[in-house]
């Protein structure tokens, strides 16, 4: 008969580990004081809500990044980017967003008034379609980005089509432009109809 040789300061059964899926960044400097930001939640009719819908790998957490490096003053690197609304683990390293993350911006319009923009960042991947309608309950508006090279897909009319049925407005986001000369190497003439193409424009 073998001895137990389990000392007593280890337990039996081993306590169950829990697993932290959140990374917390630095909170950096913003623009705008907090203060101006606390106060701007108490003014309803200077509140909007906006999602960013798009097919995989179209950009979408990109321009959360470039509106939050004018709004925080961050720097932006296309080379080492940090995509912020991805602060799971999980999605940093497989490169996409699994969980809808709301941002709140102080944005100002044309008119250089400033409104309270929150922003939701949704997944692209169709097997995070549900993060995309809960998302879209709480918004106003939609926005919907398009690589201008791959253009309209079959997810990206998915998602306009659940925006269109929860009565939202929305903006179209070209995004990528750049790929039409650097990978395409299209001339300006050529990547102008192509863009036109792209929204089904009639002349």
């Amino acid at each position: 008969m073998e001895e137990d040789i389990q000392p007593l300061s280890e337990p039996i059964i081993a306590p169950i580990k829990t697993k932290d899926f959140d990374i917390v960044d630095k909170v950096h400097r913003q623009v705008m004081a907090y203060d101006y930001l606390e106060d701007s939640f108490q003014s309803p009719d200077l509140i909007r809500n906006v999602a960013v819908l798009g097919q995989l790998h179209h950009g979408k957490s990109s321009l959360i990044d470039t509106f939050l490096s004018y709004t925080h003053g961050i720097s932006f690197d296309n080379k080492n980017e940090r995509r912020f609304t991805d602060s799971r683990k999980d999605e940093r390293e497989r490169e996409l967003s699994i969980k809808a993350k709301p941002v709140s911006l102080v944005l100002q319009d044309s008119r250089e008034k400033s409104y309270l923009v929150n922003i939701m960042d949704t997944p692209g991947h169709p097997n995070f379609f549900d993060e995309v309608v809960a998302a879209l309950r709480v918004c106003d508006g939609a926005l919907v980005v398009v690589d201008a090279v791959e253009g309209v897909m079959q997810g990206t009319e998915r998602l306009i089509k659940q925006a269109l049925t929860e009565g939202l407005s929305i903006v179209i986001v070209i995004n990528k432009i750049d790929r039409l000369v650097v990978e395409l190497r299209l001339p300006p003439n050529d990547a102008y109809h192509k863009i036109r193409h792209m929204l089904c424009l009639q002349t």
